[in-house]
């Protein structure tokens, strides 16, 4: 059964979220409100930064992993890449 408090997002979602928060803090709607404006901005730059050090992470592990001589370690790398949700998957999880 499916957790009613995560939701899976693709990197490519995660930047289109990012996208629209930062269109949002930046349009005409948003100039009369500085606070919410930076506090839009700041989402979606910190999104953008997390997002490509996940990538980075995943890729060092990968890396790793390629050049491991331990075939046990190698496969158990192999298999934290790719998670229960798969392979480039962000999985957001929500508090009660």
């Amino acid at each position: 059964m499916a957790d009613p408090n995560t939701t899976s997002l693709s990197v490519a979602e995660v930047r289109a979220l990012a996208d629209r928060l930062q269109a949002r803090a930046t349009s005409a709607f948003a100039v009369g409100a500085p606070s919410q404006q930076g506090d839009g901005l700041l989402a979606s730059a910190a999104l953008v930064h997390l997002t490509l050090e996940l990538q980075a992470l995943r890729s060092e592990v990968r890396r790793i992993a390629a050049t491991c001589r331990d075939r046990e370690a190698q496969q158990a790398l192999f298999d934290a890449l790719q998670g229960p949700h798969g392979s480039g998957v962000i999985i957001v999880r929500f508090n009660d």
